[in-house]
């Protein structure tokens, strides 16, 4: 979009304004905090004497897309991220680096919402439910996937984006990306909610059923960025100062990444709550209750299953080890069919508004900056 003779003055009149500071600040914060978070999942792990699953793999991997798509964004600050147009000198540089930003960041969120699909592929049974799991993985890959595109070519040829030389057809970008801001969102609450029939019927005790909802209330708060987010979406739909404007969405879609990683891990952390905050270890509750201590070393504790819920859920499908640093583990049934629901946590951009970052009389399309 090309600015007005005012616009061009108000730039002008802030050339030295800078956002910088803030994406530095808050990308190095929230990047320590998630590398704090994931490194605490596995000293649970280790603490509670179990392995670790593909889940595990998964949020290891999705939080290096995630240092990569931060370490791209403070990158991108060199070239005029968080300054206004009329500053950006290398928009071909520039443009680059959103692009790629935008592209390992829609990686990075597919990566974590399967690490998500596959905890509850481990802790909870049922032919039915591993179907849900599976449809929703195709959603997943799906938006991913259009995501993917639609960053890389919102105009064909790609490099018309930043060659103002090269005639281009360019897409309505912004329309295509809240669009898929809204898709995002949506998946979300679908994982958020995946789990909740079958929890809903577990009988467990008041403590229990507080810790397991505040496990699930952490996962919503990757709900409440996504939303917070597509908001600055909209907002920023149509711009002129695009390296200026696309900075909240930019530092959101940090946010979002940052607390689906931290939310995925707050159900494996009972064995630090136990050993640092209660004073509890497996070597100190006694010879009378080395039963329950060897439950509690896999999870979040014990609780009961009534028959009718059990038979409804049917035998475990998965035949495999209970999953450690979970709060639900199932009684065994009289036929002798055992299966292990244990606690899950949901979770889950960087999607923004169409590109057009003005520069020096020179209108260049392209995807929404980081």
């Amino acid at each position: 979009m090309e600015p007005t003779a005012s616009e061009r003055q108000y730039l002008q009149e802030h050339i030295g304004d800078t956002r910088v500071p803030g994406i530095i600040i808050t990308s190095v914060v929230c990047g320590i905090v998630t590398c704090i978070c994931v490194a605490l999942r596995f000293v649970a792990r280790f603490l509670s004497r179990a392995g670790l699953g593909k889940d595990d793999y998964c949020i290891v991997m999705g939080l290096i897309f995630y240092l990569a798509d931060i370490i791209i964004l403070c990158i991108s600050t060199k070239y005029g991220t968080g300054r206004h147009a009329n500053v950006v000198t290398d928009v071909r540089t520039l443009i680059i680096l959103i692009l790629c930003d935008e592209n390992i960041y829609a990686v990075g969120i597919l990566v974590i919402k399967y690490s998500i699909l596959l905890l509850y592929h481990r802790i909870i049974p049922g032919k039915t439910f591993r179907k849900f799991l599976i449809t929703t993985a195709l959603v997943v890959t799906a938006w991913a996937l259009a995501a993917f595109f639609s960053n890389t070519f919102t105009c064909y040829p790609v490099e018309a984006q930043w060659e103002s030389s090269i005639k281009g057809t360019c897409s309505n970008y912004g329309t295509i990306s809240f669009g898929i801001g809204i898709a995002n969102v949506v998946i979300d609450f679908i994982l958020l909610g995946l789990p909740l029939p079958t929890l809903w019927k577990l009988r467990m005790s008041t403590r229990r059923k507080v810790l397991l909802f505040f496990t699930l209330g952490a996962g919503s708060s990757a709900c409440i960025a996504s939303i917070i987010r597509l908001t600055y979406v909209q907002s920023g739909l149509s711009t002129y100062d695009e390296s200026w404007d696309s900075v909240p969405v930019a530092i959101l879609s940090g946010v979002e990444m940052c607390t689906a990683i931290i939310a995925s891990c707050f159900a494996t952390y009972r064995p630090l709550v136990e050993r640092f905050l209660l004073g509890i270890s497996s070597t100190s509750k006694g010879t009378t209750q080395e039963n329950s201590d060897a439950s509690d070393r896999r999870g979040w504790g014990k609780i009961s299953v009534q028959r009718d819920i059990a038979i409804e859920l049917g035998p475990n499908p998965m035949n495999s080890a209970p999953f450690a640093g979970s709060d639900i583990e199932t009684a065994p049934l009289k036929d002798s069919n055992n299966f292990s629901p244990q606690s899950a946590i949901p979770s889950q951009h960087l999607y923004g508004s169409p590109s057009q970052i003005w520069q020096a009389n020179v209108t260049i399309h392209g995807p929404r900056a980081p």
